[in-house]
């Protein structure tokens, strides 16, 4: 089990008896434009006449209940993006967030200054497909020698580690973000007892964690929904309905 899978936990718990469990998404490849600081291609969820997007490198389309993620292992990429995209677009109906849509252009400079704010002066690993964000990351830097960040090749040399949807999707990067997870505010809800499930890699973590280790900071509009399940710390200030 990962971390993605107790993510889909305190949700299945959250919605159950609601009806929602029942309900029918669609999940597609779209041409739309997704978080400026990633990689991938864009899929869009339909739920309710929610609608909801994150970038991934591994795009699929598919018709399928929200109840096909309850109990499975997610073991492929694949499962794992279409776990996220239904936490995305259940969160959104269900109102637990509001966000289900990267921001507009007019937004970019903003969410980027913010972000820059919070990561100037450390030591950042980029868990994810974030070549696009690597670069701003490094012309920001050149401008303005107050806002340089510290790009580093190794997560256990990083004071800050940004994820990604990838971060949560691919097998490797996963299992980076997994190492450092610490479990967030949510991390207990996984089994509605107020008890953490066998399952909940975070909350096991966090116990064992020193301080010194890599603060996470989860980022765009695919990761809200594990974020918002977990408790999680997410830079999306101006993501969209």
């Amino acid at each position: 089990m990962s971390i993605v899978s107790d993510a889909v936990k305190i949700l299945e718990n959250r919605i159950s008896g609601s009806g929602c469990e029942d309900g029918i998404v669609r999940i597609t490849p779209a041409s739309s434009a997704g978080c400026p600081y990633e990689d991938g291609i864009t899929i869009v969820t339909e739920y309710g006449g929610r609608i909801s997007e994150l970038s991934t490198s591994f795009p699929f389309e598919t018709t399928s209940k929200v109840s096909f993620m309850f109990d499975s292992p997610l073991k492929s990429p694949v499962q794992r993006t279409a776990a996220c995209a239904i936490l995305n677009v259940i969160s959104n109906f269900m109102c637990f967030t509001r966000k289900g849509r990267a921001c507009g252009e007019e937004s970019h400079k903003a969410c980027l200054d913010e972000l820059i704010a919070a990561v100037a002066g450390k030591k950042v690993y980029l868990n994810g497909c974030l070549t696009n964000l690597e670069s701003m990351l490094y012309e920001a830097g050149s401008l303005y020698p107050e806002k340089r960040v510290v790009p580093v090749g190794r997560p256990e040399d990083a004071d800050v580690i940004v994820v990604s949807g990838d971060g949560l999707f691919d097998k490797e990067k996963l299992a980076v973000t997994e190492r450092y997870f610490k479990g967030g505010d949510n991390a207990a809800d996984s089994d509605n007892t107020g008890n953490a499930g066998a399952g909940n890699a975070g909350a096991a973590v966090s116990k064992e964690q020193s301080e010194g280790q890599p603060e996470l900071i989860f980022i765009g509009p695919a990761v809200t929904g594990f974020c918002v399940m977990q408790g999680a710390k997410h830079h999306c200030p101006y993501g969209r309905r």
